[in-house]
Parts: structure tokens; C-alpha cells; sequence
């Protein structure tokens, strides 16, 4: 290794280490719209240590059991909630760098782990709950594992990334995304076609091991599947709207997210830069393996998540609602392709190249705080509206919106009664209000749900014809600035008896 890779190679894992404080600093949290329902079903494996085959929840292993296993060592709370999140999200980074080095080299190395540095999405999702950096991690982990393999010959290598990507379907089967872009790369490559069977041997026999272990778990081989699709697992019918559904993840990725921030810097539009790099040189002859691997991952990987269905039907396009935290799946192929293209323009001169990160660095610093904001800000109001509410007799029934409730049913023990109102119609908060009886607790204002909803999810006094009785005492008050996502304080009210 030359003195100046050594650098390079430096300059990556400082970057990584760097991740650490700028995570931690705008640190979200527990408060996203799955959160509470997610700890309960984390706490219910805690309790019994045994996984409930009527909780879809459960289906996703590696996430309730790793989860789990803190909750019972150190209890339930916020940090045994995000830390496998943020644990996760730097292994991401970490094996990615790594898988870049290997492939475009040391400078490319660094220039991923800059990436996953300054791009803000990274800052946000990191510490959020975002368990899509669990298949993130794996997938990348099979990538690279292939990458060896194939390269060498081995078998060994061939069957690690196999089993990197199992255990991403036992996280979520978004991870079947990744089988048709290994599908193409065996086609793409059938002289050595025997370097892919232990690949795909070893996936069929841990898949039928896990069909096994759900036909003794739950009495149904392929129950892991067809759960994880019931209900709403294939989304809803979004074919009225279909052009505004699939323009959500390019308008996140390379234009302005909700709150008019650019959610992933510069770094998208360096994306596609490589990506289009990369198949130029593939196309001309002048590509080889590492092109091979990021037209693969861009155009197939990227494309499927993008544009595939999750329900099968020849009448309507269904979609699940297009969540900014999903982006985790796909984020480190934006990073490599990235880095890709800042490289391929390091080699044409050198100036352009420093001169093209310098400006992603610049932009992504800057937008990172303004990106993590909203969720960092918003989840605030939940930490001390439980923190509160730790504080009150267990026997005192709790009335406020949906939203609240699910943070104290999530947050607090023992569960007081809840009472919720789930309508957003003014009419049915005011009879709500009204129907508040002595010796209850109301909670109102405070921020609502950034990114998954807006003010009405709240009941907010301010925006509703009603006057507070009398016999409506504070007790307790949390001020915020006001913004989108925040009219109001935070407060709660003890309701006295009628004089």
C-alpha cells in the first residue's frame, strides 16, 4: 500500500469515527409514527424471551430479538429503543468504505465514508427508528462477501453471502429486492457460472431451514411470507395518484424534502453522476467488475425498490406509503455510486475532483441540522410528556389524541386508562373535550408527527372554537419555538369536579 493510500484509507475511518458525535449530537429518537407498537411487541419478547408467531412484529427476528435482549438487560427506554439503529447504521457504513476500497480503491474508500458523513439523511434516519439499516448492513455485508468470492473462487465467501442475506429477510422481505440483482450478475457473467453455486445452494438450503423453523414455530412453512404480506402488508391501491407516489423517493433523494430541506445534500445528484458514469464505461467496453457491480446495484437494486409493486396485480398499482426511513435500503449504493463519480472526476483533473467534494461536503454540513430538525425537535415533546406522566398515580385515566396516547401506552408502566380520540374533525375533538370527566388528565398542544403527518393529528386548543373550563387546571406546561410542526405548547390539565 502506497503512502498516499495509507492516507486515504486514514481519512476514511475518520470520518466514520467522526459519524459518531454529529449522530449523537442531533440525536432523534424514540417518536416516529411505528414506534410505540414496535416497543411493545420489543418488550412482550423481552418479558417471555419466546417469539409470537401471531405478531407480525416478531417475524422480523434479528431486529425483536437483538432489541429485545437489551430491553431485558437494562430495561425498556429510549436508548436500548435506537442504539442497534445507530450501531447498525455506522456497521453500514463501515462495511460499505470497505467494499469501495476493494472495488474503486483507497481514494473511493474515503470518498464513501465522506458520504455517509455529510449526507444529512444519514444524520437523521441514524438515530431515528429506522430498522431498515439492519438489511442495509446485511446487504452490503452479501455484496461484499460476493465480491470476494467471486474474485477468488471461494465457496466460503460465496456462503457468508448467502446467509447476509437471509438474515436481511428475517428483518424484512424488502430484502427479496436484492435476489434479482445477484439473478443478473450470474447471467452477466456465465463463464463462471460454477462460482455461483454455493451462493445460490446455500440460499436455497437456509431458506428451506427457515421455512422449517416456522412450519415448527407457527404450523405454516411459509407463514414469514404470507404474514408479512396479509392486510396491509402490499400497501394500498395508489393508481389514481400513481405519478406523485413514485416521484416521493427522487424528490427526497435529489430535490426538496417536506420541510424545504434538502434531504440528501448534494450527494443524489453525485449519485447519478456515477451511476451513468459507470455504465457508459461498461457499455464501451472500458468498464469491469467494479462498473459491473454499481450499474447492477443503481439500475436493478435501485430500480426495483423504486419502481416494483409490493402487491402483484394486473388491474392496480399498490404501493406502501413512500417513508423517508425506507431510503436506508438503498442509501450506501448512493453513497458508492457517489463516490464513484467524485473519483472518475478526481482522475480527470484534480482540482475538479477536490473542487466537486468540497461542495458536497459544504452543502451536506449545512443542510444536516436543518434536515434533522423536525424530529429532533418534535420527538423533545414526547420524552417529557412521559417523563411526566411517570411522575402520576396509574389509576388516573389520560384523555388526549391518538398521538399522545400511543406515547404514554407505549411509555409508561403501569398503563393508566387512555382515551383517545382518533378523528381529525373539529366537531369530534370538541365533543371529545367535552366529555372529559373529573379527576381525568387532558393532554393538548405540543408537536405532531413530522414527516408521517400534520397539526390536525392534535388536538390543539388554539385551533378549535373552545374555551377552557374552570375547572381545568395546568400542571404541567413544555414550550417549544413555533414551527410546521408546533402551534401550541406542550401541556397537560387536571380536570377538578364541578363547584
Amino acid at each position: 500500500m502506497s503512502a498516499a493510500d495509507r492516507r486515504w484509507w486514514t481519512l476514511a475511518w475518520v470520518c466514520l469515527a467522526l459519524a459518531v458525535p454529529l449522530r449523537l449530537a442531533l440525536f432523534a429518537g424514540f417518536g416516529l409514527g411505528d414506534d410505540a407498537s414496535e416497543s411493545i411487541s420489543i418488550h412482550n419478547f423481552a418479558r417471555t424471551l419466546h417469539l409470537d408467531p401471531n405478531d407480525f412484529m416478531h417475524y422480523r427476528v434479528v431486529n425483536i430479538v437483538m432489541r429485545g435482549l437489551l430491553y431485558r438487560l437494562f430495561s425498556p427506554n429510549e436508548l436500548a429503543f435506537i442504539l442497534p439503529i445507530l450501531v447498525f447504521a455506522l456497521a453500514t457504513h463501515a462495511v460499505t468504505l470497505v467494499l469501495a476500497g476493494e472495488l474503486l480503491g483507497a481514494r473511493a474508500a474515503a470518498l464513501t465514508s465522506i458520504l455517509f458523513l455529510v449526507t444529512p439523511y444519514e444524520t437523521l434516519a441514524s438515530t431515528a427508528n429506522v430498522p431498515d439499516y439492519f438489511h442495509a448492513f446485511f446487504g452490503m455485508a452479501a455484496v461484499l462477501a460476493v465480491v470476494r468470492g467471486y474474485r477468488s473462487g471461494s465457496g466460503w465467501w460465496m456462503g457468508l453471502g448467502a446467509l447476509a442475506v437471509v438474515l436481511a429477510l428475517l428483518n424484512r422481505l424488502l430484502a427479496f429486492l436484492f435476489l434479482p440483482a445477484f439473478a443478473l450478475g450470474t447471467i452477466a457473467t456465465p463463464s463462471r457460472w460454477r462460482r455461483w453455486v454455493p451462493f445460490w445452494g446455500m440460499l436455497a438450503i437456509l431458506i428451506a431451514l427457515v421455512c422449517l423453523w416456522d412450519f415448527r414455530y407457527s404450523g405454516q412453512p411459509l407463514r414469514w411470507i404470507v404474514f408479512n404480506s396479509a392486510g396491509t402488508g402490499g400497501g394500498y391501491d395508489v393508481t389514481a395518484f400513481l405519478g406523485h407516489v413514485l416521484m416521493a423517493y427522487p424528490r427526497y433523494v435529489f430535490g426538496l424534502d417536506d420541510f424545504r430541506n434538502l434531504m440528501f445534500g448534494l450527494t443524489g445528484w453525485c449519485a447519478a453522476v456515477g451511476a451513468v458514469w459507470a455504465l457508459v464505461r461498461l457499455v464501451r467496453g472500458r468498464g469491469g467488475l467494479a462498473e459491473g457491480v454499481l450499474v447492477i446495484a443503481f439500475f436493478v437494486f435501485v430500480g426495483c425498490f423504486e419502481f416494483l409493486p409490493h402487491k402483484l396485480s394486473l388491474t392496480a398499482y399498490w404501493s406502501h406509503p413512500r417513508i423517508f426511513r425506507y431510503l436506508a435500503s438503498i442509501a450506501p449504493v448512493l453513497y458508492l455510486c457517489g463516490a464513484y463519480g467524485l473519483d472518475r472526476l478526481w482522475r480527470v483533473r484534480t482540482p475538479l475532483g477536490a473542487g466537486a467534494c468540497a461542495a458536497v461536503v459544504a452543502a451536506g454540513l449545512y443542510w444536516t441540522p436543518r434536515v434533522a430538525e423536525p424530529l429532533v425537535d418534535a420527538n423533545r415533546d414526547v420524552r417529557h410528556l412521559v417523563r411526566f406522566m411517570r411522575t402520576q398515580p396509574s389509576d388516573v385515566p389520560v384523555y388526549s389524541d391518538y398521538w399522545h396516547i400511543l406515547q404514554v401506552w407505549s411509555g409508561v408502566w403501569p398503563v393508566p386508562r387512555i382515551v383517545s380520540v382518533e378523528q381529525a374533525a373539529v366537531a369530534d375533538k370538541l365533543r371529545f373535550l367535552e366529555s372529559v370527566p373529573p379527576g381525568a388528565l387532558v393532554v393538548t398542544g405540543g408537536a405532531t408527527l413530522p414527516w408521517y403527518s400534520n397539526l390536525d393529528l392534535i388536538v390543539n386548543l388554539s385551533l378549535l372554537p373552545f374555551t377552557v373550563p374552570p375547572t381545568w387546571q395546568l400542571v404541567y406546561e413544555y414550550d417549544g419555538a413555533r414551527q410546521p410542526w408546533r402551534v401550541e405548547p406542550l401541556r397537560v390539565w387536571r380536570v377538578a369536579p364541578a363547584p
